[in-house]
């Protein structure tokens, strides 16, 4: 099935630059630009709507699609990286109207695009490289992950919840909130190195020392533990 998209283009001028805004849906308007003149803004703004109203009677090439009004070859790094967006809407990480609005795809080249032949091999071939890399199970990890602060949450809340349910719970919302303890997520500041000189006269001592700070646990979480 198609979705109904409407698609509004206007040519714009903001602080003496020229660009052309491209709605879908009422959404927020994507920004084009900016152009030399506004002579060629409203030129570009003419080819994404000729690309929009005119109804296509040759289909592009396998190897290409229409992206934002403009051909473009899936070898190249715009077409790959639609490739990519592709393979996860066909996950279902992200849906086909989301799609066609990142990249302001006409209801007829939408059409094109689910019957071209190279993009499904491309998206199937995607589609294995992801899962053989792990790419896939991460993004949808990620994703479902996104859940499990309001589910400790909700059992954190829990009055009649035992109480050590509720400190594994607030411990694991803590863990979210700080980080992992990954060296890719531990912030530049996380660790301080302190310099102590001692100055002897003619002899100078010098000592280096690194430090972590611990992450603060709550105050009553001690007794809490005690109480279990």
């Amino acid at each position: 099935m198609i979705a109904q998209i409407t698609m509004h283009v206007e040519p714009v001028e903001v602080d003496g630059q020229h660009f052309v805004d491209v709605s879908m849906n009422d959404h927020k308007p994507k920004r084009h630009g900016p152009f030399a003149s506004a002579d060629v803004a409203k030129s570009k703004a003419d080819q994404l709507i000729k690309y929009w109203h005119t109804p296509t009677t040759n289909p592009p090439a396998d190897d290409v699609v229409v992206l934002h009004g403009t051909p473009t070859k899936l070898d190249s790094d715009a077409g790959r990286k639609f490739v990519t967006d592709a393979t996860r809407a066909a996950e279902g990480l992200i849906d086909d109207k989301t799609l066609q609005e990142i990249y302001e795809i006409s209801p007829e080249n939408w059409e094109n695009i689910t019957k071209n032949v190279a993009l499904g091999r491309a998206i199937r071939d995607a589609g294995r490289a992801r899962v053989r890399s792990g790419q896939a199970a991460r993004e949808a990890a990620q994703q479902h992950f996104t859940k499990a602060p309001t589910i400790l949450d909700s059992i954190m809340s829990n009055e009649r919840a035992s109480p050590r349910h509720r400190i594994e719970a607030a411990k694991e919302i803590r863990q979210v909130a700080i980080g992992s303890d990954g060296a890719e997520s531990t912030p530049a500041d996380a660790s301080e190195k302190f310099t102590i000189i001692f100055n002897l006269g003619a002899d100078t001592e010098r000592i280096e020392k690194t430090i972590t700070p611990r992450p603060l646990l709550p105050a009553n979480e001690d007794k809490l533990d005690a109480d279990t």
